[in-house]
């Protein structure tokens, strides 16, 4: 009788994996990929012997990867629920002037009044959108800014890591 999916995932080590994906959390990135479940490379090749190789520090690199990942992930989906809400109250904002001058507009007047009231208007608008575009724009290099940087700070820490390992590997020879 063919082994089940399960009963070859818990013998290779990636039954973990398995677990620290549930599709039902996938649109809350910060619950999509839990890094505490992910799999044990010591339990997954613990048996393999490589001269030369670390495994438990090849295990506690990747593992700062998936940390550093899933905190970039977070931030990237906080930017972009913060742009996305942002972008909704200036919606708002402009649907409620925009029916406050259309009511100012329709108001009895001399012609004149009329016409130095909508230019008044169009420039209120157009200088609120440049300032809005601004703020979004702002919103959104914040939010790359920080993500950016998680992965910066960790592929520099992969590159020091790596060095040391290295010189620690020359010694040994």
């Amino acid at each position: 009788m063919a082994k089940t999916t399960a009963e070859t995932t818990s013998k290779n080590g990636f039954a973990e994996v398995a677990k620290a994906f549930d599709i039902s959390k996938a649109f809350d990135m910060t619950k999509a990929f839990d890094v505490s479940k992910a799999f044990d490379m010591t339990k997954a090749f613990g048996d393999m012997k490589l001269p030369g190789l670390d495994v438990e520090a090849v295990a506690a690199s990747q593992r700062k990867n998936l940390e550093a990942f899933t905190q970039a992930n977070q931030l990237a989906v906080e930017g972009a629920q913060s742009l996305a809400r942002r972008q909704v109250e200036i919606v708002r904002q402009a649907v409620d002037e925009a029916s406050q001058a259309l009511r100012e507009w329709t108001e009895a007047g001399a012609p004149e009044d009329r016409i130095a009231k909508s230019v008044e208007l169009t420039k209120l608008a157009y200088e609120k959108g440049i300032a809005n575009a601004r703020e979004l724009t702002e919103l959104a290099t914040k939010a790359s800014t920080d993500v950016f940087s998680v992965m910066t700070r960790r592929f520099s820490e992969g590159f020091d890591e790596l060095r040391l390992y290295a010189k620690k590997q020359s010694s040994l020879r």
